[in-house]
């Protein structure tokens, strides 16, 4: 899973276009997995597990 997210294998954009040193977009990150299903939710506790960290 990590490969594919780094390197665009799931939808041929990596997630460094979503989360990289000048933004984090928790919700168009989403997309790197699956188009946009639950990305509101997912968002959520994509920030929350990040700020546990």
């Amino acid at each position: 899973m990590y490969n594919g997210m780094t390197e665009g294998l799931f939808t041929g954009e990596d997630l460094s276009k979503y989360c990289n040193d000048v933004k984090t977009d928790w919700l168009q990150a989403r997309k790197n997995i699956q188009d946009s299903d639950g990305a509101r939710e997912m968002a959520v506790q994509a920030k929350w597990f990040y700020q546990v960290l």
